[in-house]
């Protein structure tokens, strides 16, 4: 939605989440986004769901690794499925042990 909205010419770069938050109705005007979404579903994609045990291991793994909160509990369902390769562009994993961390350059 924000690179959708900056494309259009509806905000400038810069802070575009903020600017979408205070105008709603520019939200109200952005759709192309929800074709990308649709392709997500065509993937070969399996939902892990959060469990309580997820969110309990997650505060060790942020104090373990200086995670903020989102991304403490996104490792904590990898590390209880077996997940060890994630693709990302946040530096934030760079740090964690037990994961390879791909970055792709395309995006």
């Amino acid at each position: 939605m924000l690179i959708e909205a900056v494309d259009k010419g509806l905000v400038t770069s810069g802070q575009v989440l903020k600017k979408l938050k205070m105008r709603p109705e520019i939200v109200q005007q952005l759709s192309d986004y929800i074709t990308d979404v649709q392709k997500i579903f065509q993937l070969p994609v399996t939902v892990i769901l959060v469990t309580p045990q997820d969110i309990e291991r997650s505060h060790q793994l942020r104090c373990q690794f200086g995670l903020l909160v989102n991304d403490s509990i996104n490792l904590a369902c990898a590390q209880r499925v077996g997940i060890t390769n994630i693709v990302t562009r946040d530096d934030d994993f760079d740090h964690v042990t037990g994961i390879t961390v791909w970055k792709p350059t395309d995006i």
